[in-house]
């Protein structure tokens, strides 16, 4: 898997409480060391990137004094510098940005204005949500980032057995569908493919068993072409690929969890020319819902609605 080549981490270096927290959550550790395990097999340049953002309590304090910026970068940048430093000794190519505003809004500037391949970021637990893919910074980088954007989950990772590609069969599933196996090429693990046949949308209402029949058939001709096409020989073991009937958000919900996925593979299609709407209805229900790490990958037409100044 050489796709990648520019790869940006997000480092999330406060909490809840405080500004520059004591230590990093598991989510942004987890994302450090997805960073620095796919940028060795890539032989990648590895940027960490973080976004100070001054909460409003404390922005009229910054107003007064002008060393509350200067001294919360001097302590973001000693850490960054950290990371920078343990890459160099693995044997990446590593730098930090450090800037201040939004963090998703910054990190979309980056990827538009240096052209990053993908943003690898982890997500926030939050109340009752917390066995969902529900960060905001995370939600946000799937509905608008036009790169491909990794969002990982911790505890999902390190429990998973196998990769799940949702593949709709489109042109940039294709390349989901590679990326996927290439990770379980190389984490040793099962993949799983999965293509739903959906109900409704004006689709056929699949009542007939004979419609069924010949729409599995067209569909598993279809994904074998897709893997006819890939170099499969490094999998641990044959793909498993499964066709089935149901809305997608729900098939791909009941996989994950039948199957212990700790990644989601999936294509993200821009829907009408909307700048930063991705699949419409189906993604809009699935992203929140989702209990393990994904990886979002862009259509090349994806249109991205942060402006580069």
């Amino acid at each position: 898997m050489k796709r990648f080549k520019n790869i940006l981490v997000g480092v999330d270096l406060a909490d809840k409480e405080q500004i520059v927290a004591n230590e990093m959550s598991s989510a942004t550790s987890t994302a450090i060391e997805n960073g620095l395990w796919l940028a060795k097999h890539n032989n990648a340049q590895l940027v960490f990137f973080t976004a100070l953002e001054i909460p409003h309590y404390l922005r009229f304090v910054a107003e007064e004094r002008g060393d509350v910026e200067s001294s919360l970068s001097g302590e973001y940048e000693e850490r960054l510098n950290t990371l920078v430093q343990r890459a160099k000794r693995e044997g990446i190519k590593a730098s930090y940005v450090l800037t201040v505003g939004k963090s998703w809004v910054e990190l979309i500037r980056q990827v538009v204005k240096h052209e990053r391949d993908i943003v690898i970021v982890g997500t926030r637990q939050r109340g009752i949500t917390a066995n969902a893919l529900f960060g905001s910074t995370g939600m946000k980088l799937l509905r608008k980032c036009p790169c491909a954007v990794w969002v990982s989950k911790p505890r999902a990772e390190q429990e998973a057995t196998s990769i799940l590609v949702a593949d709709d069969l489109s042109p940039v599933s294709g390349l989901a569908l590679e990326l996927g196996i290439s990770m379980a090429e190389l984490r040793g693990t099962q993949l799983h493919v999965l293509h739903v046949l959906e109900l409704g949308m004006g689709r056929p209402s699949w009542d007939s068993f004979e419609i069924r029949t010949r729409a599995r058939a067209e569909a598993a001709k279809q994904l074998e072409a897709q893997l006819a096409r890939v170099n499969t020989s490094g999998l641990r073991c044959p793909a498993r690929i499964e066709i089935v009937v149901d809305a997608a958000d729900s098939a791909i919900i009941r996989e994950i969890a039948e199957n212990h996925v700790g990644l989601l593979v999936m294509a993200t299609v821009a829907r009408g020319g909307i700048d930063g709407i991705i699949t419409g209805n189906t993604a809009e229900r699935l992203l929140p819902q989702i209990p393990c790490s994904v990886l979002a990958v862009k259509p090349h037409d994806f249109k991205c609605p942060i402006a580069v100044d």
